[in-house]
């Protein structure tokens, strides 16, 4: 844990929503497992593997003794987050779902470790786990997505096609793409901020900008 600690130690007082630590880059070798953002007022803790509770109070010291310099007299608020999987899931979730019931976290575990957490959010209870009906799975869902965008797009605009799962490459979605929706062509991979920074291009995060060809174009290529 010595790079996000040193990290931690280090960091700048953040000024709006950011990640401060990017383990799965790779940047940090034995780090993989860490990410470290900053939801304002909330510092948000994940780990993609199990984690101890002698590591959870490493971090908690460091952020605390960081807080107290960066912005003293203020509350220091953080929550712990565990995933199974990189599938985008949520920390904290609208409070009042369905019925008065909160809304159930898909495969994650939460814990509030210091302070609070603003309305409308809340935090589900230590080592709760949940299992969320039609979570989505790229490899097997994101051609329902593109198999939509002729429906969605007129000839001439623009798709952003977003893809965070370390285990696929960009060109899934360009196959996806050709084979699902081939009137679209790619425009553009947009650029990751340092914040995101990846030893692997093809495990970082993934957004590409593609544009549906006017339909006298399509004609011509077809033809």
């Amino acid at each position: 844990m010595r790079a996000l600690l040193a990290t931690i130690a280090s960091l700048p007082k953040p000024t709006q929503a950011c990640r401060v630590f990017h383990g799965r880059g790779g940047l940090h070798p034995g780090h993989e497992q860490w990410a470290l953002d900053f939801y304002p007022p909330v510092w948000l803790l994940t780990s993609f593997a199990s984690v101890t509770d002698d590591e959870l109070e490493q971090v908690g010291k460091a952020l605390e003794a960081r807080w107290a310099e960066l912005a003293p007299g203020q509350p220091l608020n953080w929550v712990f987050q565990h995933r199974d999987e990189y599938r985008p899931k949520f920390s904290c979730a609208p409070s009042g779902g369905r019925d008065g019931h909160s809304p159930s976290l898909g495969g994650t575990e939460n814990r509030l470790m210091a302070g609070s957490v603003p309305a409308p959010h809340i935090v589900t209870e230590h080592d709760a786990r949940y299992e969320v009906k039609g979570s989505f799975v790229a490899s097997k869902d994101y051609a329902r997505v593109v198999r939509r965008l002729p429906d969605l797009i007129a000839p001439g605009g623009h798709a952003l096609l977003a893809l965070n799962a370390p285990e696929l490459g960009p060109q899934f979605l360009l196959d996806l793409v050709q084979q699902e929706a081939p009137m679209f062509t790619l425009v553009e991979r947009l650029a990751n901020p340092p914040s995101f920074a990846d030893v692997d291009e093809d495990r970082a995060l993934k957004v590409l900008v593609f544009q549906r060809q006017a339909e006298g174009a399509a004609a011509t290529s077809a033809a």
